[in-house]
C-alpha cells in the first residue's frame, strides 16, 4: 500500500461481512488529500476456489473521505452528438459556472466547443450531462479540459484541473454532402457525386 507514493504499513487484512471483500487495516490514517495505491505480488490471497488472485501494481484506490476531490471515471458523447456525459466517483452538485470546461474536437482541423448548460442524467447525481454549443460527429476526436473551481461534489470536494482528457465518441457520422454534379447531354437528368460519412450516409 502506498500513500502519496510512500509505502505505508499494513496492520492486518480481514474478511468483511461478505465473502467477496477484504478489509485492509493500516497503521496510519488516510487523509482526504492523500492519493492511495495498492499493489499485490505472489501473496497468499486466494479465492474460495483456492485460486491465487492475479498480481497488480499501483492500482488507484478511491479515496471517498468527506471533501476529497471527485474523480471522473467515464466520459462519453451522446449518440446525437449534442451532449457529453460525465460519470464521477461520488455525488455532485450542478456547476454554477461552465466557462472553465472546454471540449476540443479534431477533424480536418481543430476547434473548441463551449459548454452551454449542465444537468443530472437519469436522476443520478454522479452523472453530469453537459450540453454542447455545437454538435459533434463520429469522425471527431474529442477531449475535455477543465481549468476552474466550479465543479464540486456534494461533500464540497473540488474537481482538480485537467487537460485533454479523452472522450469516448459514440456520436453518429457526418451526413453526406454533394461535392459535384453533372448534367447529361440531353439535359434531362443530373448525376451527383456524394461524400459519405463514417456511417455510410
Amino acid at each position: 500500500m502506498k500513500i502519496d507514493s510512500l509505502i505505508t504499513v499494513i496492520d492486518n487484512v480481514v474478511l468483511s461481512d461478505t465473502t467477496n471483500q477484504l478489509v485492509i487495516n493500516l497503521k496510519d490514517s488516510i487523509l482526504k488529500e492523500n492519493e492511495v495505491f495498492l499493489s499485490y505480488s505472489n501473496g497468499n490471497v486466494f479465492s474460495i476456489f483456492n485460486v491465487n488472485i492475479d498480481n497488480f501494481t499501483d492500482t488507484l484506490v478511491d479515496n471517498l473521505l468527506t471533501g476529497t476531490s471527485p474523480r471522473i471515471i467515464e466520459l462519453k458523447s451522446s449518440e446525437d452528438g449534442n451532449t457529453i456525459v460525465t460519470r464521477f466517483n461520488k455525488k455532485m452538485q450542478l456547476p454554477a459556472e461552465l466557462s472553465a470546461l472546454t471540449l476540443a474536437a479534431e477533424y480536418n482541423g481543430d476547434k473548441s466547443i463551449s459548454i452551454l448548460q449542465s444537468a443530472f442524467s437519469d436522476n443520478d447525481s454522479t452523472l453530469l450531462s453537459f450540453t454542447l454549443a455545437e454538435q459533434v460527429f463520429a469522425e471527431d476526436t474529442l477531449s475535455l479540459s477543465y481549468s476552474g473551481y466550479s465543479v464540486i461534489s456534494c461533500d464540497s470536494g473540488l474537481l482538480k484541473p485537467f487537460s485533454n482528457l479523452p472522450v469516448t465518441n459514440y456520436s453518429k457520422g457526418l451526413p453526406f454532402q454533394i461535392k459535384s454534379g453533372t448534367v447529361n447531354s440531353t439535359g434531362t437528368s443530373i448525376a451527383g457525386i456524394r461524400q459519405t460519412g463514417s456511417n455510410g450516409y
